[in-house]
């Protein structure tokens, strides 16, 4: 969820040098939110994840007629909730295929729908490099709002197909890798560093401003219907923290407006290991942590990390 909040809503590539500067002015954002689901299909409360065995061997890659089998649980996977209102990904292992794959919004239907990736491309993974950075999940989240990889054709010469983008340069085949610019394709550089290429995570820096309008297109006409991320605190407040005056080792935590707020916080040592954590709904000022610990005096991180905000205070404690 960090990757794809950072790249979708927070990161500027207009600002990033390793675009090169002929690319860097078509450079945007897509302000596109993601957030675990809060409520399953019933319903019910949920954190969004959802955990199954099975004894389909490589069941990311299995399909059975037209049914993906890790989308179906009478299959040996989880069933699908459905597509019109959640974003689906399914992480199950990929060996005898392509290790990541979308469904284009053009060909969703009710029982397949959505995202599978192998468990070793989610999230930042060093021992995965060079897809170590989560960025094929940003890569297939494209496909799944319509976009093409910026080269189409079948014949590593064939410059007469197109990805359907004004401001992508028409490729005449994929990159792999990490090429130099200028990589010249159809007489002119290649925009290898884009998200939609099949480059490694490293060498991926932006999607365009109409890349960045075809996936809001496609949203509007094929996935209306998906729910909203709510905000948990508003952008103009934060939280803040100050000592309980009546227990060592306990903070009183609130937010600068005094409005509720929804959080996980965790208290972290100077070495970086987490000592407690408590989950927080609809709080206001409350203790934290919510029993008092016994604590050696030194430095220490108090981090609040909700759907849309994280935020990290440094504490001396004596």
């Amino acid at each position: 969820m960090d990757v794809l909040n950072y790249i979708f809503n927070e990161y500027n590539p207009n600002f990033n040098n390793q675009i090169p500067e002929i690319f860097r002015s078509v450079a945007a954002k897509p302000q596109i939110r993601f957030c675990l689901a809060k409520k399953d299909p019933l319903g019910l409360a949920t954190n969004g994840i959802l955990r199954v065995k099975t004894m389909v061997e490589d069941i990311g890659c299995r399909t059975m007629g037209n049914q993906k089998m890790i989308m179906a649980a009478n299959l040996g996977g989880s069933q699908i909730w459905d597509p019109k209102r959640y974003l689906n990904v399914f992480i199950g292992a990929r060996e005898n295929c392509p290790r990541a794959e979308a469904i284009f919004p053009w060909n969703a239907s009710l029982s397949t729908d959505g995202i599978i990736i192998d468990p070793r491309l989610v999230g930042v993974r060093l021992s995965s490099h060079p897809f170590h950075l989560g960025y094929t999940l940003v890569h297939e989240l494209g496909h799944y709002f319509g976009l093409l990889h910026l080269s189409v054709n079948s014949q590593p010469d064939d410059c007469s197909q197109d990805d359907g983008i004004a401001d992508t340069p028409p490729q005449s085949k994929n990159y792999f890798g990490c090429p130099i610019h200028p990589s010249i394709s159809c007489g002119q550089p290649s925009m290898f560093m884009n998200f939609m290429s099949l480059v490694q995570d490293d060498c991926m820096h932006l999607f365009t401003v109409d890349q960045v309008q075809k996936m809001n297109e496609n949203i509007v006409l094929y996935r209306s219907e998906l729910g909203e991320c709510l905000p948990v605190l508003a952008d103009s407040a934060k939280w803040v923290v100050s000592y309980s005056g009546n227990h060592f080792g306990q903070w009183i935590v609130g937010t600068t407006d005094e409005s509720p707020w929804s959080a996980e916080v965790c208290l972290i040592d100077i070495e970086g290991k987490i000592r407690i954590c408590n989950q927080y709904n609809q709080a206001t000022r409350t203790a934290f942590p919510k029993k008092p610990l016994q604590l050696s005096p030194g430095i220490y991180f108090i981090q609040f990390k909700s759907d849309m905000k994280h935020q990290t205070y440094k504490i001396v404690y004596y």
